[in-house]
């Protein structure tokens, strides 16, 4: 899809895993897509989850292996919890239809959505998040991660660069976001996701503005997920403000 999209410049970030990026190493790819080591992890900030990119590093750095070891097994443990908590509220075998939506013994929210709309505990993947899986679920499970310093310090170990994923998307007031990147930079980020997908220039004028404040390097992804989403097709994301430092520049 990058390919035939005119995408030249790619990361795979995968949720907690690397393996996704492994497989297209293997694959014939033109001289005019650059392939980026890339990978998308869970963590938290106080009370609050967040998630951090990690771009550029040695795959197969043991500090950083080790951190996608502990990671697979707490993405488990939270998916086996996920699933107790879902009977509790009524849903028969969630964990065991999400592991078979997912094919994984790992299932993300994503699946155990698939699975509450394939057997009608749900119209759509909005409606199984909002009424089943929605924040009051993340904050039950961010004990099941790595800190956000401990994440930062094992992407900059390997040789790569943290950036903050996404950070208009944790429902954070403008104070808490600036706060949030204040600390992101203390413990060591480098970088900020501006544009994640489809979103408004206000949003991108105000993260661009957040990141100059604090020195910030400037990504931007297309928060692809499904095929079926067209507001998250690849190659149709926005460039940067000319005014940002992109982080591709210093890989």
């Amino acid at each position: 899809m990058a390919i035939d999209n005119q995408v030249n410049l790619l990361a795979i970030t995968d949720h907690d895993t690397v393996e996704g990026y492994r497989q297209v190493c293997q694959c014939p790819l033109p001289p005019s897509l650059r392939l980026i080591s890339g990978v998308e992890f869970s963590t938290y900030w106080g009370k609050v989850g967040i998630h951090i990119v990690g771009l550029g590093m040695d795959v197969d750095q043991p500090r950083l292996k080790k951190l996608l070891a502990d990671q697979r097994g707490a993405r488990t443990a939270r998916a086996k919890y996920l699933g107790e908590a879902l009977a509790a509220a009524g849903v028969a075998q969630a964990y065991q239809g999400a592991c078979r939506e997912g094919q994984t013994q790992a299932p993300t929210r994503a699946h155990f959505a698939q699975y509450l709309v394939s057997k009608g505990y749900a119209r759509n993947r909005t409606k199984a998040f909002k009424k089943y899986l929605g924040d009051h679920r993340v904050r039950q499970t961010l004990k099941f991660w790595a800190p956000m310093a401990a994440t930062i310090d094992a992407i900059d170990a390997a040789g790569g660069i943290a950036v903050l994923a996404h950070p208009a998307k944790y429902g954070l007031t403008r104070t808490k976001v600036s706060k949030l990147l204040e600390a992101f930079k203390a413990d060591g980020g480098r970088g900020v996701e501006v544009i994640s997908g489809r979103q408004t220039t206000e949003i991108t004028d105000s993260i661009a503005t957040l990141a100059k404040a604090n020195d910030l390097l400037g990504s931007v992804g297309s928060d692809f997920h499904l095929p079926d989403q067209p507001w998250a097709m690849l190659g149709k994301t926005p460039g940067l403000p000319k005014d940002i430092t992109p982080v591709w520049e210093c890989i």
